[in-house]
């Protein structure tokens, strides 16, 4: 559970990292409701 999480985070701050022109919350809130489904 702990390496899901880890790596979830890591691609969030690398899709961040490339895709500057994104909003910071909009990626962050698909990834938590990514992480509740895959959970559920």
């Amino acid at each position: 559970m702990a390496l899901f999480l880890f790596t979830n985070i890591k691609g969030f701050i690398n899709l961040w990292m490339t895709l500057s022109d994104s909003d910071v919350d909009e990626i962050i809130d698909a990834n938590l409701e990514a992480i509740k489904q895959t959970i559920n």
